[in-house]
């Protein structure tokens, strides 16, 4: 018998009664009559042949020690030839299918369990989905209309700020007193506008209400943020205005108080024609409205009047420092090289200011006061003899190591017994320096003679170099000297 038979055939009950074992002897006949199809084929397509395949089918029984009856054997290739003991499914009818569906009930009930799952986490995570969007809707909702209730604060505040700032109404004519009452107007359509913003917003900010009509607030929102822009746009257009304002009243102010700064000063023709220019100009401007020009305007008639002022200070200072130089030089007794000179700085402060010429009498004052300075200085010059201390150094030209300058060290010692600071112009750079210790250039016999007071006994005991009284140009020096001097050693 046959091992690899197949298990999917379903054997219909025999017809007649022939007992189990042959039938069962039968099909197994034809299981292996099914497996030798090829064989079986060619027999059956010669009649003659038959005889020889119930043969054939005989002995591979017997091989395997099994004895068939020959009829079983001619009934096998039969039932083959009839196609029995092979399954035919039935007609694939509605019942058949429920017939089917009722055997396989489990398999139904688990497919009909997953789709069951499925569908509840589909609705499960759409309605979580839901959930979430609609709590994010209510969320930013509330956010736009807290932001929205805090600009709204804002903006009143500003406005009110703004209110505060308007000036008010005065009796002066122009285009820019026009601008102040358009600006006032504007700031009351303003404030209008904010108020129907504030009452608009009353039913737009109730958010319990938000679940039943959340486009139609949201919406209403929109709306509102869209007026509230409204009027913060228009508050910064006045804001802006007001600042024009202000300009404006500043450089009226400004004009009047550069006027006033010139008091009663009696102005020559030319500089009075000049500043009536400057003041019509910057009050055209200010008429007009313009702020920018107006405040350049204004800074030149600023610019004007100061140079006004300054001329005239300059002036008076002059006239002052010729009083006083003549009380000053009074005082002293003029030696021949100072008298000149005096006289010289006197007359170019004169003809400087009777010119007009700011420039030069500024530099005629000063040039007056050094040398009135300098001719009022009382001092005695000693030489610089404490112990550490040089009494004397020389010098030698970059290029010239044969060639020594000497100098003395010295200090200029006032009667009260202070150093006096004198100005003194460098041999080795030409810069003019205000020091109160210096060397005054000698010749080389004087250093040599100072040198040995010093190393005598560690001091210089005749240590007075030099005087200089009041009214002297210059000191009056008790050594010879060779003209010149040096501040660094």
């Amino acid at each position: 018998m046959s091992s690899d038979a197949p298990t999917t055939d379903t054997l219909p009950a025999p017809t007649d009664a022939a007992p189990l074992d042959e039938v069962m002897l039968a099909m197994d006949v034809v299981d292996t009559l099914r497996h030798q199809r090829a064989i079986v084929e060619a027999e059956l397509g010669e009649e003659g042949r038959r005889a020889a395949l119930v043969e054939r089918v005989r002995r591979i029984y017997a091989d395997q020690g099994i004895e068939v009856p020959e009829e079983v054997i001619e009934e096998g290739v039969e039932a083959l030839v009839r196609d029995r003991f092979v399954y035919s499914p039935p007609e694939r009818t509605f019942s058949v299918r429920l017939a089917e569906m009722y055997v396989d009930r489990g398999k139904w009930f688990v497919r009909l369990g997953v789709v069951l799952l499925l569908g509840l986490l589909a609705f499960g995570l759409v309605s979580w989905d839901r959930s979430r969007k609609a709590k994010a809707r209510r969320e930013a909702y509330a956010a736009a209309r807290t932001g929205l209730r805090e600009d709204l604060e804002r903006a009143g505040r500003r406005l009110e700020d703004l209110e505060r700032q308007l000036p008010g109404p005065d009796d002066e004519a122009g285009r820019w007193h026009g601008l102040k009452q358009e600006t006032g107007d504007d700031l009351a359509a303003a404030r209008v506008r904010w108020m129907r913003v504030t009452e608009s917003l009353a039913g737009t900010l109730d958010e319990d209400a938000f679940d039943a009509a959340p486009k139609q607030l949201e919406d209403e929102l929109g709306r509102a943020r869209r007026d509230l822009g409204v009027v913060q746009s228009s508050l910064g257009e006045i804001a802006g205005r007001l600042d024009v304002v202000r300009e404006l009243e500043l450089a009226a102010r400004a004009v009047g108080i550069e006027l006033d700064r010139l008091g009663g000063l009696a102005l020559d023709d030319g500089t009075q024609a000049r500043l009536n220019r400057l003041r019509d100009e910057a009050l055209a401007a200010i008429d007009r409205g313009d702020a920018a020009d107006s405040k350049s305007r204004v800074q030149a008639l600023r610019t004007a009047v100061g140079a006004v002022l300054g001329t005239e200070a300059l002036r008076a200072q002059a006239r002052h420092a010729l009083e006083v130089a003549t009380t000053r030089v009074g005082r002293m007794t003029l030696d021949e090289r100072a008298a000149p000179r005096v006289a010289d700085r006197t007359k170019a402060v004169q003809g400087a200011l009777e010119a007009g010429d700011d420039a030069t009498l500024r530099s005629a004052l000063e040039q007056l006061e050094r040398l009135l300075t300098r001719l009022e200085q009382s001092y005695t010059l000693r030489i610089v003899s404490r112990p550490g201390e040089r009494s004397g150094v020389w010098r030698t030209p970059v290029d010239r190591n044969d060639v020594r300058s000497y100098y003395i060290i010295v200090e200029a010692v006032g009667e009260d017994g202070r150093l006096v600071p004198l100005t003194i112009t460098s041999d080795e750079d030409q810069r003019v320096y205000t020091a109160t210790r210096f060397g005054v250039r000698v010749p080389e016999s004087v250093y040599e003679q100072v040198k040995r007071d010093k190393q005598d006994n560690g001091i210089v005991d005749n240590a007075d170099f030099g005087a200089k009284r009041a009214g002297a140009y210059e000191p009056t020096y008790r050594f010879e000297t060779a003209g010149g001097w040096i501040v660094s050693w």
